[in-house]
């Protein structure tokens, strides 16, 4: 199983289902970063060589750090774990490390994201479906609960106001 992790939190939500389900499964797990290389150039355009080798190492500890951190989370639970920290396009690399490390399933986060904040932030969860060798489960943002305040709001606008299908007598 490979779970790819950027530290957000449907990341670690993702991360979480899926220990469990390894846990269930006695299987290994596989946690990945991806150093999105392409995306992090264009903040240094105008940099030196050596400032930008020194951000890329940067990256790279830091994604260490953060899959070093699932991996022993995973460890304390009892579960195999191993690490990868990746380079390049984030879908790319995803599915290349499922196919390399041999998994059966990625579990992956996703923020939900549609209309324009999709268009302009990619949707990596979308790429590793449409790329990926193996079968993935996509782990959704949680969403906070409607407060009793904007139920209360949503019911004195009328049927159909949220957005939603409007309601019938008998429905």
């Amino acid at each position: 199983m490979l779970v790819p992790i950027d530290g957000s939190p449907c990341s670690q939500d993702a991360l979480d289902r899926a220990l469990a389900l390894a846990a269930i499964l006695k299987s290994r797990v596989t946690i990945c970063h991806v150093v999105d290389e392409s995306k992090n150039a264009s903040m240094l355009v105008y940099a030196s060589g050596e400032i930008v080798q020194e951000w890329y190492e940067m990256l790279r500890h830091d994604a260490q750090e953060l899959v070093g951190a699932a991996v022993a989370r995973a460890t304390n639970q009892g579960i195999a774990a191993d690490l990868r920290v990746l380079g390049g396009d984030p879908s790319d690399a995803i599915a290349a490390c499922a196919a390399d490390a041999g998994a059966d399933l990625i579990v992956i986060g996703s923020h939900g994201r549609s209309g324009l904040p999709r268009l302009f932030l990619g949707s990596v969860a979308e790429g590793v479906l449409r790329k990926s060798p193996v079968p993935v489960l996509v782990i959704r943002e949680a969403r906070a609960p409607a407060s009793a305040d904007s139920a209360k709001a949503d019911e004195h606008a009328g049927p159909g106001a949220t957005g939603g299908p409007a309601r019938t007598a008998g429905a």
